[in-house]
């Protein structure tokens, strides 16, 4: 017994050690972690409020068949648990207890308690479920199918309402402030043709409005639409799987569409703190403002940017033996992500080799990292401490430093799902506290700065009301290494100062615990 608690130990100092050596040089989308978690994977990775990063994958079994799972892991980059289900499963996303909740193609929607334990599973009378649960503030889930229905279900499990298409749902609803539903919908008009709806249902389950999108022979390959976003303003914007994207307003009258030559987008929009709109494309990616005008394309290939579509053709494309253009796309099947500081990133593909950039404000390349030979299918998600997770077709997921401390945009919608825990809800929560007599009207950890740090950094947090609180450091192993604070506090905006000196370089954790608020936070120490 003495001797494998030995092992543990020097295991676990191994890990730090890399942990440590790694995130020392890691400021310019250096590669924090990799994670190796079956044999494919199409979904994006969500953060949970404990830092534990949710994805799902499957493996391949000896008997020619697929396992699927939905997997936890530590922010060390450690297995945490996985649960099995009978079909491929879809990104998860998470409400305020920390349930769980994701769908399956085996028809069951899941709710699981942090520990990996099934609270309930709800089964739909037909199709499957093809995308991200959206949650409501009351706890109702929402989620559609492939058979055209939106299910409303109760948090407990039971069945709310339904809505019925004539298509198939393979977009996550979105909410916006009101609690309207906004979905798009994929209906067959022939044999050959189908047409792409975006629809408005009340909380109630009822019609508000609808309004057709799109129309093609071409799009009857497509299995996949892109879902709407909502601004702060209520504006909700939609990429098509044809050549154009548009806005309307809450009434569902068209306030503008733009055409443009980078064929379809199976990507949700991303808003930055400017208003910005951030498209992706198969050829490229696009910032629109908010009154529809086009403000930059950006083209790029192989870790470099080109100005004119022209030129980046010139670059992927190159010319055959036989004379002809050898064609080659970007695949990009992920939503934008934008920081607070205005830095955009994308991952794209191709040939089967993956690649995270990192866009300057002005449109210049800040860095690109490649991502594995596989080609993406999901879209980079962000932690309040600047690290992006990613997960690439071939069931990596993969951690990169975005070299800045500066987390998402402060905007209604800066990434896929609008937030880390994927709620689908028109995001208030990072836009600024509102404040009454100097006194915020929620809880919050405002992180820490400077972050990375040597030898010290001040953790700041912001309470309503007077209470007791309390700020608890740990290591990347878990161990209690000290308390900051233990006391009863009054409302207002509190810091608290930690000097590192005498600890070692690497990754640490702050934990503020106050009524029944817990959240955690990463930081770095680097000598």
């Amino acid at each position: 017994m003495f001797s494998r608690k030995i092992g543990l130990s020097v295991m676990l100092s191994a890990i730090v050690f890399i942990l440590t050596d790694v995130l020392t040089f890691a400021n310019t989308g250096d590669i924090v972690f990799t994670f190796d978690f079956g044999y494919q994977s199409e979904c994006e990775a969500a953060i949970g409020d404990d830092g534990t990063i949710y994805v799902s994958g499957y493996d391949l079994r000896s008997d020619g068949g697929y396992s699927h799972y939905m997997y936890a892991i530590n922010a060390d980059g450690t297995l945490k648990w996985k649960f099995e289900t009978n079909g491929m499963c879809y990104s998860p996303s998470f409400d305020r207890d920390g349930i769980i909740y994701f769908g399956s193609m085996d028809n069951y929607l899941y709710a699981l308690n942090r520990d990996s334990t099934l609270k309930w599973k709800y089964r739909i009378r037909g199709g499957m479920f093809h995308s991200t649960p959206s949650l409501e503030d009351d706890g109702t889930i929402y989620c559609g199918s492939t058979l055209g229905t939106l299910h409303a279900v109760n948090p407990d499990g039971t069945k709310k309402w339904e809505y019925d298409t004539n298509g198939c749902i393979c977009s996550s609803p979105t909410i916006g402030r009101d609690g309207t539903i906004y979905f798009q919908s994929i209906s067959t008009l022939s044999t050959t043709a189908t047409s792409d709806f975006i629809y408005a249902v009340t909380p109630e389950g009822a019609l508000k409005w609808s309004y057709e999108l799109s129309s093609s022979k071409w799009l009857r390959d497509a299995g996949k639409s892109p879902s709407p976003i909502v601004g702060s303003d209520g504006t909700i914007y939609c990429a098509t799987r044809s050549s154009y994207i548009c806005a309307f307003n809450p009434d569902g009258t068209l306030k503008w569409s733009l055409d443009h030559d980078l064929m379809s987008s199976l990507c949700d929009p991303s808003i930055g703190s400017d208003g910005t709109i951030y498209f992706n494309h198969t050829r490229g990616s696009m910032a629109v403002g908010p009154d529809g005008t086009l403000q930059r394309i950006y083209y790029f290939y192989d870790g470099k940017s080109f100005s004119t579509m022209q030129d980046y053709v010139d670059a992927s494309c190159p010319i055959g033996d036989d004379g002809n253009r050898i064609w080659n796309c970007n695949s990009m099947c992920g939503s934008p992500l934008i920081n607070s500081e205005g830095t955009f990133y994308i991952a794209d593909s191709i040939m089967e080799k993956a690649r995270l950039y990192a866009f300057n404000p002005d449109g210049s390349i800040r860095w690109s990292t490649p991502i594995g030979d596989g080609p993406l299918a999901s879209s980079p998600i962000m932690d309040s401490n600047g690290i992006i997770y990613i997960a690439t077709m071939d069931a990596v997921l993969w951690a990169i430093d975005s070299g800045t401390n500066a987390g998402p945009a402060k905007s209604s919608w800066p990434m896929y799902r609008c937030n880390q825990y994927h709620t689908g809800k028109v995001n208030v929560e990072n836009e600024p506290l509102s404040v009454e007599n100097n006194a915020p009207s929620v809880i919050a950890l405002l992180g820490n700065y400077p972050n990375p740090f040597n030898p010290g950094t001040t953790i700041s947090l912001t309470i309503p009301h007077a209470q007791h609180v309390t700020v608890d450091l740990y290591t990347v192993t878990g161990q209690k290494i000290g308390t900051l604070m233990d006391d009863f506090t009054e409302a207002g905006k509190h810091s608290v100062l930690w000097n590192a000196s005498g600890f070692s370089s690497g990754i640490y954790f702050y934990t503020v615990r106050a009524g029944k608020y817990e959240k955690t936070m990463k930081m770095m120490l680097m000598r």
